[in-house]
């Protein structure tokens, strides 16, 4: 009879192959071999009974390891000095000092956010986020300017006044673009009552023309 393992969504024929699947996703201590019931459990686990050491909540909130594959690791960094320390649980499970701390981990396996000051799992996770969370120029972009972001909109609107040109009538906020001619051509046609003051800003920033 077929077993339906619906965590990982696959129909096992083998019970030997399912078992040892279902055993990889008990949430379970790197350090003792404790189970949890629960990823709640084995983190309150961590924390109760291997104080100094910390899974990495990127790794095991990703989706893309089995508890198996975790590791422990030092929260901070401090010398081991005695044969029984380099030999403990914890030790052994974070690969002792020559991995480092958890926060060399997040820095070295994954991809920080400089906006947020948050880690994610890879450069497609932080790729996701920066789009959803984050502004680009689409000036930029179509001039082949890639993967450049802002962290919100008033930090965009700087670029914009910075690198290209902006309408600064009040129902224009936002709108700008790549050249003087296109400008004046938008400030004749929809705000002809900003084009002086708005004309004379931007040929200010040092733009120039060249034949």
């Amino acid at each position: 009879q077929d077993m339906w393992d619906a965590t990982a969504a696959m129909k096992y024929s083998n019970r030997t192959a399912w078992e040892q699947m279902r055993a990889l996703q008990i949430p379970t201590c790197p350090a003792c071999g404790f189970q949890s019931a629960s990823p709640s459990g084995l983190r309150r686990h961590v924390q109760k009974t291997h104080p100094s050491y910390a899974l990495c909540e990127v790794c095991a909130g990703s989706g893309r390891k089995y508890w198996a594959e975790l590791r422990l690791y030092p929260v901070r960094t401090k010398a081991v000095h005695s044969r029984a320390a380099r030999s403990s649980p914890e030790e052994r499970m974070s690969g002792g000092s020559r991995d480092g701390t958890l926060r060399d981990h997040l820095r070295s396996e994954h991809a920080e956010c400089r906006f947020c000051k948050r880690f994610y799992y890879d450069d497609d996770a932080l790729y996701e986020h920066l789009t959803q969370s984050h502004e680009t120029c689409a000036l930029c972009e179509r001039d082949g300017i890639q993967y450049v972001y802002y962290r919100n909109f008033e930090a965009l609107e700087e670029h914009y006044r910075s690198a290209h040109y902006v309408c600064d009538a009040p129902s224009c906020r936002g709108l700008s673009v790549a050249t003087l001619l296109d400008l004046q051509a938008h400030q004749r046609r929809a705000c002809p009552g900003a084009h002086q003051s708005t004309a004379s800003s931007a040929t200010a920033l040092g733009r120039t023309f060249r034949f």
